[in-house]
C-alpha cells in the first residue's frame, strides 16, 4: 500500500506498479466507497495514470473538508474461491464486532457484506454510485 499525494510521489508509484499491474485506487479523504475503482497497467500506460491521479487528488479536495487530500493505492486481494462464488467481482467481506470486557474479547455480532450491480466494492452507499 502506497499514498500519493503529488507529483512527488512518482518514483514510488513506479516501484509499485512494478511489483503491482493491477490495483485498486482508494480516495483517502472520502468515504463510503465513493471514488474507489481499480486500475491495470497492463491496459493503460503508467504515466497516464499517474496524470490521471492528479486531477483525482484536486477532485477529492473540492469534494472534501480536508486541506490535503491523497489516494491510497492497494495490491489486489484474491478471495477464496468458494467466498468469490456469493460475488465474484468485489472482495466480500465478514464483518465482526467485539469489545473487550475484563481483559477477554467479548463477540456482539457479525455480518457479511456482498457485492452486487457489477460494481467491484462492497460499499454501505452501493445503491447510490
Amino acid at each position: 500500500m502506497i499514498e500519493i499525494k503529488g507529483v512527488d510521489d512518482y518514483d514510488k508509484f513506479v516501484d509499485f506498479v512494478d511489483k503491482h499491474s493491477q490495483f485498486i485506487v482508494k480516495p483517502n479523504n472520502l468515504g463510503l466507497g465513493m471514488g474507489i475503482h481499480i486500475e491495470d497497467i497492463n491496459t493503460k500506460d503508467a504515466r497516464e495514470i499517474f496524470k490521471g491521479f492528479q486531477s483525482e487528488i484536486e477532485d477529492i479536495k473540492s469534494k472534501s473538508e480536508e486541506d490535503e487530500s491523497s489516494i491510497v493505492l492497494e495490491e489486489m486481494i484474491i478471495q477464496d474461491e468458494a467466498f468469490s462464488k456469493l460475488y465474484p467481482k468485489a472482495v466480500n467481506i465478514i464483518r465482526i464486532t467485539t469489545i473487550i470486557v475484563d481483559n477477554a474479547p467479548v463477540f456482539l455480532d457479525a455480518w457479511l457484506r456482498i457485492g452486487m450491480g457489477g460494481y467491484s466494492i462492497t460499499a454501505a452507499n452501493l445503491a447510490e454510485l
